[in-house]
């Protein structure tokens, strides 16, 4: 229906689905032509910014944005008032992980609160910015290595490190063996 709207060529940027991967997930990526995430809290299609504000392809598809419009409506309805910090956290750090620098300053100032209230909050959670920018991390390269055939140096990059020697190091603590081990023996099992 997006497509109808968007045009054949669009892509969200993302697509979640909580359950698991399954065997036949190749055809997902195919059918949304869009990075695709497992094991997530929802399912969900993550759009660019910029896709709400292309226009429609023409009136006959208007006919969607009342429906879209009432699906938002709905599920705003459904949402409690405001997200939990960590989560809000962990969708920024999400976003940008590997495209712009993400600490605890760039944090709070996107947030709008002091660092030193975004470190307690965190803290009380059980958790910090450096501890969810490692799982992220973690759970990013997992992902790349994975589900892509990319070199060690582009996952290196994606999630954030410039130095690969340092990315190497940071894996090989996370998963007990190198990210080239690590990839050969997830192509093995597919």
């Amino acid at each position: 229906m997006i497509r109808a709207c968007f045009g054949e060529k669009w892509i969200p940027y993302e697509v979640h689905f909580e359950h698991h991967r399954p065997q036949e997930w190749r055809e997902l990526e195919r059918m949304f032509r869009s990075k695709i995430r497992f094991d997530q809290s929802d399912n969900a299609l993550v759009l660019e910014l910029n896709d709400l504000d292309r226009p429609l392809l023409n009136r006959t598809s208007s006919g969607f944005a009342p429906f879209l419009r009432k699906h938002i409506e709905d599920i705003l309805a459904d949402e409690p008032e405001t997200i939990p910090l960590e989560h809000q956290v962990r969708q920024i750090i999400s976003r940008d992980l590997g495209k712009v620098p993400v600490n605890l300053t760039s944090l709070s100032a996107e947030l709008g609160i002091p660092a030193r209230t975004l470190q307690r909050h965190l803290a009380e959670q059980g958790t910090s910015v450096r501890e969810i920018i490692r799982k992220l991390k973690q759970q990013e390269a997992r992902t790349l290595l994975t589900q892509s055939n990319r070199h060690i140096g582009t996952v290196s990059q994606a999630v954030g490190y410039t130095d690969q020697a340092a990315f190497w190091r940071a894996f090989k603590s996370w998963e007990g063996v190198s990210p080239a081990d690590y990839q050969r023996a997830k192509r093995k099992k597919r």
